[in-house]
């Protein structure tokens, strides 16, 4: 029998997750749609409001590949419309975050 691997999240995954809690969504709704336990993302905020919330240094994959993976899986899962909700503004904030430096103003 093998052991199981953990899977190892970047700091800037943890720390999106982590706001969007500190941002009002409970924790049940934002580990659901991100497929962490409850127990571990309660400890990335306490960790958050410590000041100790930590990551590798480096990762392999990104932390929009890791978050769009994830969030790949939710559409199917999905039965309740307020985790649809949630998901929805998640992945919308997701997307904003990731292609507002991109966007220049036409002039």
């Amino acid at each position: 029998m093998t052991k199981a691997t953990r899977a190892q999240y970047t700091l800037e995954f943890k720390e999106k997750a982590v706001r969007l809690v500190t941002g009002g969504q409970r924790i049940a709704a934002v580990a659901k749609t991100l497929g962490l336990s409850e127990q571990t993302l309660h400890n990335w905020v306490k960790a958050a409001s410590n000041g100790g919330l930590k990551g590798p240094p480096t990762s392999t994959v990104s932390a929009e590949h890791m978050e769009i993976g994830r969030l790949a899986a939710v559409p199917a899962q999905v039965d309740d419309p307020s985790v649809a909700f949630s998901w929805c503004r998640f992945l919308l904030r997701f997307f904003i975050e990731k292609f507002e430096r991109q966007i220049t103003p036409i002039a």
